[in-house]
């Protein structure tokens, strides 16, 4: 394979991942939580809206990884070159990413419906003690 191949195949492989090129998992640190790898989720946020947030991350994440999947299986038989080489070092990186971040949001989900059942539980209080008072009085 020659030097223009190479870039060529460069250049289908910069393409294919233009539209997410930087998903949201990697950007703007300012004001994010480090937290169980979710990189750009502000601290100040909802769990809604945080769990908003981490599935389009994880959209984005799997739409590069369809692209990147899809410029590997064209190989046609040939030897991994460099290209390939980026190719799967990018796809591994997502996937590990996709991997964090949905444990994250696993995480979340769970924090979430602890939340939620703590709320019903003191919510139950308050119905047992307004049928008390209405009773008694």
């Amino acid at each position: 394979m020659n030097d223009s191949d190479l870039r060529t195949r460069l250049d289908a492989l910069v393409a294919a991942l233009a539209p997410s090129a930087l998903p949201a998992v990697a950007s703007a640190k300012a004001g994010a939580s480090a937290k169980a790898g979710v990189d750009a989720v502000p601290d100040d946020l909802s769990g809604a809206d945080a769990q908003r947030i981490v599935t389009t991350q994880i959209d984005e994440l799997m739409h590069r990884i369809s692209a990147l999947t899809g410029i590997l299986g064209g190989a046609d038989g040939r030897g991994w070159d460099e290209v390939d080489q980026l190719a799967a070092q990018l796809l591994i990186a997502d996937l590990t990413a996709v991997t964090s971040t949905t444990r994250a949001l696993n995480d979340l989900a769970a924090s979430r419906l602890a939340g939620a059942l703590a709320d019903l539980q003191a919510a139950g209080v308050d119905v047992q003690r307004a049928v008390t008072e209405a009773s008694g009085s």
